[in-house]
This record gives C-alpha cells, sequence and structure tokens, in this order.
C-alpha cells in the first residue's frame, strides 16, 4: 500500500537527507574573511585610512566556485594599498599567534613578537556566526559565538579568574579560527629589513629580526596559523632551494595526474629520476661541543682549509666514507642512540651492510632525532634526544640511562606511527628499508625512473591516491628530477627548462598544496592543534603569467583543490590581489574591492564572464587603453589632421605620409576613426575652392602613389 503525502518523506529523500546530515561529504559552513578596520593612532597603514570598512567577504552563493570554496579580490593600480591590507591582516594575525602560542619552544622557528601600535578589528565570517580579534595596542580580543579570550601584553586574562588549561584553550582556538597560507612573489616584499623599525615585545638588542621572519615556512608543525611564501632570507629567495622543494612537492601530483585536471596544459608527466646524493646528510653534522665544527667536511672544503695552515700537523686530512664506517660501529654500539633507535624499529646494521643500506639507517636516525629537536609536539623528548648530532654518541652510565633509553624508544614509536607530514619522511626511508633489503646498489648509482623504483620495491606506479603516493616516493637521501613531454612536440624536457611563466604557475599551486596537504595530514585525535579552516591569500598572483595562464589560474587552482580533496576536509576561502582583468572577468563584481590611494572606489562594472576588453574600459584600471608611445603618436596624428590647411592638405607626401602613420595603429576602430578623420577633413576643405583646383590636387597625389608603387 502507497501513501502519497506532501508531509512524509519518501524513502530516497531519507537516503539523501540521512548522508548530507549524518556523513556529509562536504562541510556545511562556509568560511570567509569579511571586513578589517582601523581606528585612529594605528600605525603601519601607509594609505590605508582609520575609520572605513575594507569589505573583503565573499557575497554570492557559497558553492559558486566548488563546494566549500570561496573566493573574492582586491583589485586597485600601484599604491592603491592592496599589499598594505594584507600587510595589516598579517600583523593582526602574527598578534593573534603570539598571544596563544609564545609560551612554546618552537626551536625550528624564529621566536614570535608582538607588534605594539595596531588600533583594528579583523573579522571573518562561518555561515551567519562572526569571528572577530580585536587589537588596541597591547590589548587584544579574540571573539567567535560565545567564546571569548582577552590578553594584555600578550599574557591571557582569565574569565572570572578562572584559569583556562592552554592545550583546551589552544585546540578551542584552532576549531574556531582558520590557518593562512600566503605567497607573493614579488622581489620587493617580505624583506624584513622594511619591518625593522616596527616596536615588539619582546624587545630585541638585534633589530635585523623583524616578527616577519617568524611567519615564514617554519618547522612548528602549523602551530601557529599562518605561514609566508616563498622563504625569503633578509628579501632573498633562493630559487635554486625553491626549485628543488617545488620538485619534491610536485613528484606526487605528477605520477598521479589526472589527465582532466591536469597542472600543464601544454605538457604531460613522463618521469621521475633519483639520484642518489650521500653528501647531502654529511654536511649537517656538527660537533655537540661547539655545535660549529662540522664532522665530515667535504674534500673542498678540507683543501680550502689547509690552504691557510702552515704546520703540517694541524692540517685536516680527507677520507672518503670516513662517516658510513664511524656509523656502521657507532650503530653496532648497545648504548648508542643510532643502535637504540634503529633496534626498536627493527632494521639494526650489520656488518655485511652496502653503503647505501647503512646511508639510509643514518637517514633514519638522524630524522627521529630531528623530530626531536624541532617540533613543539615533541618538546618532551628534546632533553633526551633534541640534537641530531647526538646520532654520534651513546648514552652516559648512570642512573638515567634507562629512563633515557626508554623515552628514545618511545620518541622513535612515536614518530614511527605519526600519520602527519611530521613522520613522513621517516615513513619513506622506513618503506626503503622494508622493500629493498636486496636490491644490487648498482642500480642506485646513475639514477633510477620512478617506474623502476616502484617495480623494485613491489608497489604498483600508478593508481594510488596522492597522500598515499607520497609515502612512497624516494626517500629523502635521493635528489629528484622531473621530467616532463610536451604532448604537441613530443619533446622531453626537465622541469628547470620550462619557461619562467611555467615555472612560476607550478611553483605558486604546488607551494599552496603542500601545506595545505601538510595540514590536511595533522590528526584530528586531539593530540594537536588541527585548524579545519583554510585561508589562502595571494598578492599579486599574475607575475610572469602570460594573460592565458591569468585566464586559466582560478579553475586551475580550484580543480586542484578539489581533486586531491582539500575541500572535503578543510572550509576554504582564497583572497586575491591582481591587476589582471583575466583574473578578475571569473570573479563576481560582488566580491571584489576596488581600491585607490587607500580608499574604496565602487566604480568597478559588472566583471563575471565580461569581456576583457569591458573590464578594461574602465578608468578604475586604465584611463588610456594603448603605450604611452602610441597614445601621444595617435594624438599627435589627430592635432595634425585638425590643423591641416589647403596647403597641407594639398600636398601628396604630407597626406601619403600621414596616411602611411595611422596604417600602423593595429587597433581597427581607432585606425578607421583617424582615415575617417582625415577624409572628412580633405572634405570639408576641399568644398570651398573650384571642382578643377580639386582635380588638380587629385592628381598630383595620384601621380605621388604610382612613383611610389613604381619604386616597390
Amino acid at each position: 500500500m502507497t501513501i502519497y503525502s506532501e508531509n512524509i518523506l519518501t524513502l530516497q529523500h531519507l537516503i539523501i537527507y540521512l548522508i548530507l546530515h549524518i556523513n556529509p561529504i562536504f562541510s556545511n559552513e562556509m568560511f570567509t574573511l569579511s571586513t578589517i578596520k582601523f581606528y585612529e593612532g594605528c600605525k603601519y597603514l601607509k594609505n590605508l585610512k582609520p575609520g572605513i570598512e575594507y569589505k573583503i567577504r565573499h557575497h554570492i552563493a557559497k558553492d559558486f566556485f566548488a563546494p566549500n570554496i570561496c573566493l573574492s579580490a582586491v583589485v586597485g593600480k600601484n599604491g592603491a594599498g592592496k599589499s598594505s591590507l594584507l600587510d595589516m591582516i598579517f600583523r593582526i594575525v602574527n598578534n593573534l599567534s603570539y598571544c596563544f602560542f609564545n609560551h612554546i619552544e618552537r626551536e625550528a622557528s624564529a621566536p614570535l613578537k608582538y607588534i605594539k601600535g595596531i588600533y583594528a578589528d579583523l573579522y571573518y565570517q562561518v555561515d551567519d556566526n562572526t569571528g572577530v580579534i580585536r587589537i588596541n595596542d597591547l590589548s587584544l580580543d579574540f571573539q567567535f559565538n560565545q567564546i571569548c579570550y582577552s590578553f594584555e601584553k600578550g599574557e591571557l586574562k582569565p574569565p572570572n579568574n578562572r584559569p583556562i588549561p592552554t592545550f583546551t584553550m589552544q585546540k578551542e582556538f584552532a576549531k574556531n579560527f582558520f590557518y593562512t597560507i600566503a605567497t607573493n612573489y614579488s622581489l620587493q616584499s617580505f624583506i624584513a629589513n622594511d619591518y625593522v623599525g616596527e616596536e615588539t615585545i619582546p624587545i630585541t638588542s638585534n633589530r635585523t629580526k623583524s616578527w616577519i621572519n617568524s611567519l615564514f615556512h617554519k618547522n612548528d608543525g602549523y602551530l601557529c596559523p599562518i605561514v609566508l611564501n616563498p622563504y625569503r632570507d633578509n628579501g632573498l629567495i633562493d630559487m635554486e632551494n625553491e626549485g628543488h622543494l617545488t620538485t619534491s612537492r610536485l613528484a606526487a601530483l605528477l605520477i598521479e595526474e589526472d589527465p582532466e585536471y591536469s597542472l600543464l596544459d601544454d605538457y604531460t608527466f613522463y618521469k621521475l629520476e633519483s639520484n642518489w646524493q650521500p653528501r647531502r646528510l654529511q654536511e649537517r653534522f656538527t660537533s655537540i661541543l661547539d655545535g660549529k665544527t662540522k664532522l665530515y667536511p667535504s674534500e673542498e672544503e678540507v683543501n680550502e682549509y689547509n690552504q691557510e695552515i702552515y704546520d703540517e700537523s694541524k692540517k685536516l686530512h680527507y677520507e672518503e666514507g670516513k662517516d658510513l664506517r664511524d656509523f656502521k660501529d657507532i650503530a653496532q654500539q648497545k648504548n648508542s642512540f643510532a643502535y637504540i633507535i634503529l633496534e626498536t624499529l627493527g632494521c639494526p646494521v650489520n656488518p655485511n651492510m652496502s653503503d647505501i643500506q647503512l646511508y639510509i639507517r643514518m637517514y633514519v636516525v638522524y630524522k627521529v632525532l630531528n623530530i626531536a629537536e624541532k617540533y613543539p609536539s615533541y618538546h618532551i623528548y628534546n632533553k633526551y634526544a633534541g640534537n641530531i648530532n647526538y646520532l654520534w654518541t651513546t648514552l652516559t652510565i648512570n642512573s638515567q640511562e634507562e629512563y633515557a633509553r626508554k623515552m628514545i624508544c618511545e620518541l622513535t614509536q612515536k614518530a614511527k606511527n605519526d600519520p602527519s607530514h611530521i613522520g613522513l619522511k621517516l615513513r619513506q626511508a622506513l618503506n626503503f628499508i622494508k622493500n629493498s633489503i636486496h636490491i644490487d646498489e648498482a642500480l642506485w648509482q646513475n639514477g633510477m625512473d620512478y617506474r623502476q623504483y616502484a617495480q623494485l620495491l613491489g608497489i604498483t606506479p600508478k593508481g594510488m591516491d596522492i597522500e598515499q603516493r607520497i609515502n612512497w616516493l624516494p626517500p629523502g637521501i635521493f635528489k629528484y628530477k622531473l621530467y616532463l613531454k610536451n604532448k604537441k612536440t613530443g619533446a622531453i624536457i626537465p622541469l628547470e627548462h620550462l619557461s619562467s611563466g611555467e615555472r612560476q604557475f607550478i611553483y605558486l599551486t604546488s607551494t599552496l598544496l603542500y601545506h595545505a596537504l601538510n595540514l590536511k595530514s595533522v590528526p584530528s585525535d586531539g593530540s594537536r592543534v588541527c585548524y579545519n579552516k583554510l585561508n589562502f591569500v595571494l598578492d599579486e598572483v599574475e607575475l610572469c603569467f602570460h594573460p592565458e595562464y591569468q585566464r586559466l589560474f582560478i579553475k586551475k587552482l580550484v580543480d586542484q583543490i578539489t581533486r586531491i580533496g582539500l575541500n572535503k576536509k578543510f572550509d576554504i576561502n582564497i583572497l586575491i590581489t591582481t591587476h589582471s582583468p583575466f583574473i578578475l572577468s571569473d570573479i563576481p563584481t560582488q566580491n571584489i574591492l576596488c581600491m585607490e590611494n587607500g580608499e574604496i572606489k565602487n566604480i568597478l562594472k559588472e566583471t563575471f564572464g565580461a569581456n576583457i576588453y569591458d573590464i578594461l574600459n574602465n578608468q578604475f584600471f586604465m584611463n588610456k587603453f594603448v603605450g604611452d608611445i602610441a597614445y601621444d603618436k595617435i594624438q599627435e596624428w589627430i592635432d595634425i589632421i585638425n590643423n591641416m590647411n589647403l596647403e597641407s592638405i594639398s600636398s601628396p607626401i604630407i597626406v601619403q605620409e600621414l596616411q602611411d602613420n595611422i596604417n600602423l595603429i593595429g587597433d581597427k576602430f581607432i585606425r578607421a576613426k583617424l582615415r575617417q578623420l582625415l577624409k572628412q577633413k580633405q572634405d570639408s576643405l576641399f568644398s570651398e575652392i573650384p571642382l578643377t583646383t580639386q582635380i588638380h590636387i587629385l592628381e598630383k597625389q595620384l601621380n605621388t602613389l604610382k612613383e611610389k608603387l613604381g619604386q616597390k
């Protein structure tokens, strides 16, 4: 019996309801930055204005671009205040980071600093819920719904004098705040010295240590909610290192490439080549006594040192492979760090081991010690194993030895089982050890294709999800080289031979996805601070991009985000600053903040799906539509035509030169208008003279043209 009623859900509707509400594929929340407002007395504003509400909110349907992805833009001419606005957002988030995390040891990161002199509010929206950071110089309030934390000089003021457990507060904060991944590849941006004069807490005697240094790519386990990219050493970007990082970040994405969502339309993945790099690790080890003297300098370093030493007895002697021999000895001593770690992992050293098997074990010990040295979530092990140079030492025989041994074993097991990016390189190395024990070392000498690598390790060379594939990439003792194949010509080229625009495109995209995947890997089991909202800030995003790349950029980025499922894990907001009409044609006007001299200018017409010329044909972008030399020349020719008299209009040479110049104009409309203007001027002047005179003038012009044609 079937019952028909508008008030009763059909079985199909009920199933859909349950799927969406009990086990949702996507989050139901829309996260977007909303407004930033400054108050009188706020420093560092440049041309930004107090009292203005700078609205940077996504205003349209939350799934317009893709499920759980909001996107908005800030536009304006150079000097309009776009980058200044982003800098103020970074300062506000920096101060918030200091308040929540300044007491946590972050050994591998520059210390956090609180910036004085800021009077501002930063609002964000999660559906109908509003979050806000309010800064009044040394006072800071963070509020989201019923949650409210107040700080004075970076110290928490507990409500009603009720103490709040630090980690509980941090987890609650992360659950309700967002993580920002910001990029700007302009050489003039994020230079530490530009921020040195800003007063901070704590005050440091070394003024070169700017607060911005703590926001660059850092090893704090994604604790503080912001990272700036690429890393700069006082404004300098190490492009060789950026290239290396990009190769490793891209490897899994390209191996598991989906033709429907290719990064570069003209290329496809060809191969990943791995080369064993023995000296990449030895150069990191220094003396425990001074932390500076290299234990295993290269042959070049030894020779350079000896050139300055005249006493033969004090000269250094280089021994090839001494590090491996020393490691083999120390790793077989039962009270050494190396022995304890490798025994715990089930991969001890034996006397007959090949060099590559020794080296990968050295790398494993190094990674375990490195984790204890760097990451805040492993700080309890820092006292016992927080120095990579312990690799070459043994435990001291005393009453504390057994406890230290226990802590080293516990550290090793925790690192091995860490599912996040912290344990990734260790997992890669252990996968290699487990599956490569019987592989001939000669195979590694001249580089190995990833297909060979996968075959030798007994895994499929394609067909995993990206996060699983990352675990099976060659470990850190190898250096990667990526090759692409041109779809049109079939040419095979290494990644570094792409054009600067193509490389910029993949550098930017791979950086964003790398950090996002690392954030995704942070376990949500309560053991770490885990963010569930992600904020991409892309400043001057079109640098080096051909207009076609500008046109494709937003779709390419959204496609890659959805391809690897980031929008299933995070509510995502993307904020872009741009000068590009090609990028703006993908963004509705409601989502664009227009700025001029630090003020808001609501004069931008419809942008979404608009013709590029129509977007440019707005004085907000351009008062002129050609280059200045062309503009001046066209204006000069217009003036010549307007000022022509009967004598000049009768001169075949003058008229012909003017016509030749008009023919140089590339824009058909402008070219036609100038021809029309010249014709109107001729007709106007000719109408005042007898017909016979007109015929005579035209005959002279005709003869001149014939002579010119004859010369050609």
